[in-house]
């Protein structure tokens, strides 16, 4: 689905309207999971990813430990990143 949105939904938005270079990622649940994958897979492709109330439970926290551990490493990550849980319950 990434490679989707980079090679053909980004260009077709590109070509189509007026667009910016600075590009955010957002989504909520699973979909909140899939802008912190897309952080990870291609950090250069967003400038932002926003992250609401994402499935983190999902695979016991795998995407917010594999989150965190890229995001230490990545020295020069020049993106924006962030992350609302907000009411949610349990292990969230």
């Amino acid at each position: 689905f990434l490679a989707f949105i980079e090679q053909e939904l980004i260009p077709l938005i590109n070509k189509s309207y007026r667009t910016h270079n600075y590009k955010v990622i957002a989504g909520a649940s699973a979909g909140g999971v899939f802008a912190l994958y897309a952080l990870q897979a291609k950090p250069e492709l967003f400038q932002a990813h926003i992250a609401y109330s994402p499935a983190v439970w999902w695979n016991y926290g795998a995407s917010v430990k594999t989150t965190k551990s890229f995001i230490n490493k990545s020295k020069n990550l020049n993106n924006y990143v962030y992350i609302n849980i907000g009411e949610e319950a349990g292990i969230m």
